[in-house]
């Protein structure tokens, strides 16, 4: 309504929103301006294909759809005159009635539950395969080389150190 000065659909029954005067947007009014309302409107909230450009949040750890199936039917004559004297007023007649409300059933037919869970996709184990390929292919190094190399390392550490401890002083 404000956007084009009257509303889309037909105007709600006064008694619902009193004093508050609804106009009804006519074929033209609808075609220049609600048509291309709606549609931003619709390509702001409604489309999934921009998602991304509205919302750059993270997928939700748990989701719950809900699939539905709708049902209406119109209210039989003997419904209408058994509960005509039951409705808001506005609807004085069977055929008021009888025209302008129906039964809605909403059913849900099941529920389904997606989990997404976030897992590490390289963790420590994959780098170490990967250095130690690495290491393989252009040194031609392997885990049996580098316990070599620490062994070797440790023994000419200790011979150093046994040296410099069973070294005689020479004269001062």
């Amino acid at each position: 309504m404000d956007a084009c000065g009257c509303v889309l659909v037909p105007a709600p029954l006064p008694q619902y929103n009193p004093g508050v005067i609804y106009i009804s947007c006519t074929l033209q009014e609808w075609a220049t301006c609600g048509l291309p309302t709606y549609i931003d409107w619709y390509s702001r909230y409604v489309d999934q294909t921009r998602e991304d450009e509205i919302c750059h949040c993270f997928p939700s750890c748990k989701e719950t759809f809900f699939k539905a199936t709708l049902s209406s039917s119109m209210l039989s004559q003997f419904y209408a005159e058994d509960h005509v004297s039951m409705l808001p007023q506005g609807y004085g007649t069977v055929t008021d009635v009888t025209n302008n409300l129906m039964v809605i059933d909403l059913l849900f037919t099941n529920t389904h539950e997606t989990e997404i869970e976030q897992l590490l996709s390289y963790g420590w184990g994959n780098f170490l395969g990967d250095v130690g390929g690495v290491l393989g292919l252009f040194l031609g190094a392997s885990a049996f080389t580098l316990i070599e190399l620490i062994l070797f390392l440790g023994i000419f550490v200790w011979t150093a150190i046994k040296r410099l401890i069973t070294r005689k002083p020479g004269p001062t």
